[in-house]
């Protein structure tokens, strides 16, 4: 059962499998002062989410009754500008090295 939640900090949507979860519990980030949800696998891989436990448990009452989450997913401008820029960046000092090496 796939679920869709907000990953901490970059606020990305991220498809979480409920059925491979073992635990799902608060935390506290001292850093930015607030609680996140902590979703834990198998081994010791985990996933900080932005989603409550109440939401999460909703979400999946809501799968079990047949009341699917819709999916989709915005993609944000931020990242395409943060690549255009660094495109640019690299290209223009690709050509100054280019005409340093000319001369």
């Amino acid at each position: 059962m796939l679920v869709k939640l907000t990953y901490y900090g970059t606020n990305k949507p991220t498809l979480i499998n409920l059925k491979g979860v073992t635990n799902i519990y608060q935390v506290f980030d001292k850093i930015n002062r607030r609680f996140v949800t902590k979703v834990c696998f198998d081994a010791n891989n985990y996933l900080n989410v932005e989603e409550s436990l109440q939401t999460i448990m909703k979400l999946e009452q809501n799968h079990l009754k047949g009341e699917y989450q819709d999916l989709d997913f915005e993609n944000p401008q931020v990242f395409d500008e943060k690549i255009e820029e660094d495109f640019k960046k690299t290209r223009r000092n690709q050509f100054e090295i280019y005409n340093e090496n000319q001369w």
